[in-house]
């Protein structure tokens, strides 16, 4: 038995408890990134500013271990969104932002993103900034 961990933006925020969670059970983990074929895939840690990201992942990484560190590991050099479509980020993340909060109110979430992201200010921030 592992873990099967695709790692969102929502997701970073669980690594530690995903970590723990494995060495309780005595099992492996398959971590991988969610896929980002365009930039409106806000559910992407790639979607985060390169300044915002990196010291977030230098900390995770400093917690983690084996295939989860990995993972964050070659998400350094993986192109943010931002550097890979300069000329588009700004319009496909308020797009991609624009999608989430019309999902939770068609589920009529108590808990949303802005939530989640509440426990870590700078990407709060970012995601406060983005025009809907």
């Amino acid at each position: 038995m592992r873990i099967d961990f695709t790692l969102t933006l929502p997701g970073m925020f669980e690594v530690e408890n995903i970590m723990k969670l494995a060495q309780e059970l005595r099992v492996d983990i398959l971590a991988k990134v969610v896929f980002s074929f365009s930039p409106d895939i806000v559910m992407s840690p790639l979607a985060l500013p390169r300044n915002i990201l990196d010291p977030w992942l230098a900390e995770l990484i400093d917690q983690t271990s084996g295939a989860m560190q990995s993972v964050l590991t070659q998400l350094r050099s993986r192109p943010t969104f931002a550097e890979q479509w300069p000329d588009t980020y700004i319009d496909s993340i308020k797009k991609g932002k624009k999608r989430i909060l019309q999902l939770e109110k068609i589920r009529k979430d108590v808990y949303t993103i802005s939530d989640i992201l509440a426990s870590r200010p700078a990407v709060l921030e970012w995601w406060n900034q983005i025009d809907n």
